[in-house]
């Protein structure tokens, strides 16, 4: 904006004034200038690059649709060539000199990372020139034999400048396989006449070819015609006749050769004759030929192993060998040999192979048998011939039997002179020889005369059978022994013991009536025993005895009973069922009864419980009412429940302490319930009876519910009585008023949790919840 002075013309700019606005102005430039220009060449520089990489990814789509080889040297890609494959603009400008770009793209293959590297050259001036393709193929020319044959693979280098292709054919090609690098030796392996063809090139399309022409015969000449021959001796033999040779691919070089030329045949036996010839490529065909004077056919004679194998009756009893050996009268060898073997007296026919010049034949087969060899020499002459026929017989006769004359007894004892009757035995194979006895008649009094009948068959093969006489003329003799005899009542006495008896060699035995004093009552009681001898004679004769009063269950003291227990008179001085009365202190008189009096094998079985063992005693009355468990639970069995405490601490502290000092410890096994797998096992004083114990027959299951049912057995009282879960009213046991009662066993059930087995009002057994009230009635043991 014009600026005016008032009230006159403008005012002029003085010199200095102009002066600092020029200066102002070249600093100015000076600021700005550089900043523009440096702006100016970095556009031209980035315009340039990116001219560069349109060429670089031109030359590699070019690459993609081109076969540039893959040399490691350097070569060039013109700009020309990509832009006549339609890839580039005919006419690019270089940004930074505005002249139109030429040049060149150098590329190399990269083997590591199987791709090219690409470079564009502005200039591509000298040094980059392409190079003129070679090529040379060349091979070890020391295996290619004088006639151009060579005989073995032949290793082919192909060297060239350039990429080069090949290719291999029986004529000459075009090469159109790429040389890879590193990969420029080529086998010539095939037979016949063989091209190798390379050609070299560059990128310009420049070439050179080359073609090497090898002939391979690896292969050896044909000789046929030469099969084993046989002639007979003194024969004159033609070693050529039927001979032919040849060879297909470079033919034959020479003549055939035959080494030696001639055959002696003045002795039998194998001779050998070489045949030799050799092809134009110098490989080498040998033959060797077997040429066989002949002879006789073999032999075959047959001969037994051990020559007395057949008795005179031509019968073997035993298994025996037969060889047969085999002469080769042509010295050439046997060549083959088969074998058979016949249960028959007819001829068999050979199969089975074998080797050697014997051969052994096992007869082992009851009856008739035949061996056959069948051989051939190396002459092919054949043999066939057949043994005897052998007879082999193994069984045993069927022996004889006799009969015997005389008076027969009883047990087999004769009581008069025997004579002995022979008839024979049989053989239904060799045939009957003979049938002898070793005694004809016994008159003696014997315990035993062992008589043997003795039959052998013609193939000497015997058998016996034999018989025991016993002869015994006399009856036994029996006497009362003299003088007076008291027992007391129960006492264990043989009746036998007070009779003296006699037999003859027959022995005997004695019967008595009773056979134990043990059972006799109170009084003057007859005896009687019956001595009976083996040979079936017997005598009586009879005794008085007097029987006392014995031991009273009821009546003696517990130190008493349990000496007799221990004493291992208990079974005697008492029966099973005595019963006696026990005052319990705060409970009252009580009955108790002998439950067992036996021991038997069983109870040593190991886990066996005692229970049921030795001299036990039970109450017959429930001595107090309990319940199994407050709860309603079986866990832990019998030893887990609170009736188990209450009996043996409570019950146990009532019983009179003459009684606790003789009651021994027991082993008690019991069933286990439902939650557990085991058994319990423990050691008491007093304890319940089982479900076995009262209902089970020895070797029966009773409740199979009860666990425990196989470790113990029934007590004798059950036993006797005959008690069964079909039969129980023996069972029963009551209240102190003699009313029948329910009562406790200490079965778990083992099928559920909360239940134990006791014995119902009429003796048959049921399962009771635990927490029912039910009668105790406890067993112990004396001793």
């Amino acid at each position: 904006m014009n600026k005016f002075l008032k009230g006159g013309l403008p005012k002029a700019f003085t010199l200095i004034e102009l002066l600092g606005v020029l200066i102002v102005l070249a600093v100015i430039s000076l600021i700005t200038f550089p900043i523009i220009d440096e702006s100016i060449k970095s556009s031209r520089t980035e315009a340039y690059n990116r001219a560069v990489d349109s060429i670089i990814q031109a030359a590699k789509s070019y690459s993609a649709t081109n076969d540039l080889g893959t040399s490691t040297d350097k070569q060039a890609l013109y700009l020309e060539d990509i832009q006549l494959a339609g890839l580039l603009e005919q006419t690019i400008i270089n940004p930074k000199t505005k002249e139109e770009m030429s040049g060149c793209v150098w590329y190399r293959w990269n083997p590591v990372f199987h791709q090219y590297n690409f470079e564009y050259d502005d200039e591509c001036d000298t040094g980059n020139v392409e190079t003129e393709p070679t090529i040379d193929i060349t091979y070890n020319e020391s295996l290619i034999n004088s006639n151009g044959w060579a005989k073995e693979n032949i290793a082919v280098t192909l060297v060239g400048v350039g990429n080069i292709k090949y290719c291999i054919s029986n004529e000459e090609c075009e090469p159109n396989d790429l040389v890879t690098t590193g990969s420029n030796t080529k086998f010539i392996a095939n037979e016949g006449t063989n091209y190798i063809c390379a050609i070299s090139s560059n990128s310009l399309g420049t070439t050179e070819k080359k073609c090497v022409t090898i002939k391979l015969d690896k292969t050896a000449p044909n000789i046929e015609g030469i099969e084993d021959l046989i002639v007979d001796l003194n024969d004159n033999v033609d070693l050529t006749v039927d001979v032919d040779y040849d060879d297909a691919l470079s033919g034959i070089d020479g003549t055939l050769i035959v080494t030696p030329t001639s055959v002696d045949t003045s002795t039998t036996g194998t001779k050998q004759v070489t045949y030799k010839v050799q092809d134009m490529a110098e490989n080498i065909r040998e033959v060797v030929r077997n040429i066989i004077v002949d002879a006789e056919a073999p032999s075959i004679v047959f001969n037994l192993v051990d020559s007395s194998a057949i008795n005179n009756n031509n019968w073997a009893n035993k298994d025996f060998y037969v060889r047969a050996t085999i002469t080769d009268n042509s010295g050439t060898g046997i060549k083959s040999g088969s074998s058979c073997t016949t249960n028959s007296s007819s001829e068999c026919a050979p199969s089975a192979t074998f080797t050697g010049t014997t051969k052994d034949f096992l007869i082992s087969v009851e009856g008739t048998n035949r061996a056959c060899i069948q051989v051939t020499d190396n002459n092919n002459k054949t043999s066939k011939v057949c043994s005897d026929a052998y007879n082999l017989d193994k069984t045993a006769p069927v022996a004889g039997t006799a009969t015997f004359t005389g008076t027969l007894g009883s047990n087999s004892w004769y009581t008069t002179n025997v004579t002995v009757n022979v008839s024979n035995g049989s053989d239904a194979l060799s045939g009957h020889n003979n049938t002898t006895s070793n005694v004809l008649s016994i008159t003696s009094n014997t315990t035993g005369q062992n008589v043997t009948i003795t039959t052998t068959d013609l193939a000497g093969n015997t058998t016996t059978r034999n018989y025991t006489i016993k002869i015994d003329k006399n009856a036994p003799t029996l006497t009362a022994k003299s003088g007076s005899v008291e027992i007391e009542e129960g006492a264990s006495n043989s009746v036998s013991n007070y009779f003296d008896v006699s037999y003859g060699i027959s022995g005997g035995n004695l019967v008595c009536t009773p056979t134990n004093t043990r059972d006799l009552a109170v009084g003057n009681r007859t005896v009687s025993c019956t001595a009976t001898g083996g040979n079936g004679k017997s005598t009586t004769a009879s005794k008085s005895i007097t029987v006392k009063s014995p031991y009273s269950f009821a009546t003696d003291s517990w130190a008493t009973i349990a000496s007799v227990v221990r004493q291992g008179l208990a079974e005697s001085a008492y029966n099973v069922g005595d019963t006696k009365q026990v005052t319990l202190s705060g409970y009252g008189t009580f009955t108790v009864r002998i439950a067992n009096n036996s021991t038997p094998s069983e109870c040593n079985t190991s886990g066996f419980s005692e229970t049921a063992c030795g001299f036990v005693v039970e109450f017959t009355e429930s001595i107090e009412y309990y319940n199994m468990n407050y709860n309603r639970t079986s866990a832990g069995g019998w030893p887990g429940s609170e009736a188990y405490t209450f009996v043996q601490n409570t019950i146990y502290n009532a019983l009179p302490s003459d009684l606790r000092n003789v009651i021994i410890d027991t082993k008690v096994i019991s069933s286990h319930n439902n939650g557990t797998s085991a058994n319990y096992i423990t050691t008491d004083k007093l304890y319940l009876p089982s479900s076995k114990e009262i209902y089970g027959k020895k070797g029966t299951t009773i409740i199979a519910d009860d666990s425990s049912d196989n470790y113990t057995r029934q007590l004798d009282y059950y036993e006797i009585n005959n008690v069964t879960t079909d039969n129980y009213s023996k069972a029963i046991k009551t209240d102190t008023d003699g009313s029948s009662t329910v009562y406790w066993l200490r079965s778990a059930s083992s099928s559920t949790n909360y239940s134990f087995y006791g014995v119902y009002f009429s003796g048959g057994y049921n399962d009771y919840p635990s927490v029912n009230t039910n009668g105790i009635a406890p067993a112990f043991r004396i001793g």
